[in-house]
């Protein structure tokens, strides 16, 4: 990880780290970035809640926590009512955006923040610090061509805000995502490819026998995911 918001800080910066709880992954991701900020001197605080801050309190126990409201997202139980599930959510969304972006103004001033680090959380930038975008879905499919290009509009809309936006994918095409985090076209801020980002390292393991499945994500589908599986 580089660019302006680890180069261009003073000495022993505060850094507000703050995933969207739109499952765990978001907040898993940022896990070895919080890790690579102490490394390097950064006093980190976290953001979030419920499963989030969970998380967060046993990984990180001696880190500051803020309480923040998350956006619980829900998925409708049948593939054609999906779009239309999430577009009934967009007012509550928008409200949301609204007061986190409210929320870190506060905050900011309160603890003295120098930096922002946001996994796809789009209210929480800042006119006057570095604020950083983390997202893999630069490119939303949405299955509807002109809700598509709506809402990359929107999105990018949000992500011009930023300093920058990190993308947690590797550039080219060897990449996870494909098409999701190398569209046609970028977002008018920088965009780094910082690479993959996860908590694990690999181990050496003579034999095993057993799987492990890891599921996150809104509900119901996660849910109904865990009963086929």
């Amino acid at each position: 990880m580089n660019g302006k918001i680890i180069n261009n800080l003073r000495k022993e910066p505060v850094i507000l780290v703050a995933p969207l709880d739109w499952g765990l992954g978001h907040a898993t991701r940022c896990i070895p970035i919080i890790y690579t900020l102490i490394r390097n001197g950064a006093r980190v605080l976290l953001a979030g809640e419920a499963a989030t801050e969970q998380l967060y309190r046993k990984e990180f126990p001696t880190l500051t926590f803020l309480p923040l409201k998350g956006y619980r997202v829900q998925y409708a139980r049948k593939k054609q009512h999906f779009n239309l599930k999430l577009l009934s959510q967009l007012p509550r969304l928008q409200r949301l955006i609204s007061y986190e972006h409210r929320w870190l103004k506060k905050v900011v001033a309160e603890h003295n923040i120098d930096a922002v680090i946001s996994d796809n959380r789009p209210g929480l930038y800042h006119p006057h610090i570095p604020c950083v975008y983390i997202t893999h879905q630069l490119f939303i499919e949405t299955g509807s061509s002109w809700l598509t290009a709506l809402a990359q509009k929107i999105h990018y809309s949000f992500i011009n805000r930023f300093t920058e936006c990190w993308v947690p994918d590797v550039a080219g095409s060897n990449s996870l995502a494909g098409k999701l985090s190398h569209p046609k076209k970028l977002p008018l801020v920088p965009v780094l490819y910082v690479g993959c980002l996860s908590r694990f390292t690999q181990g050496v393991q003579e034999k095993s026998t057993r799987l492990l499945v890891l599921l996150s994500g809104p509900e119901p589908m996660r849910s109904i995911f865990e009963k086929l599986i």
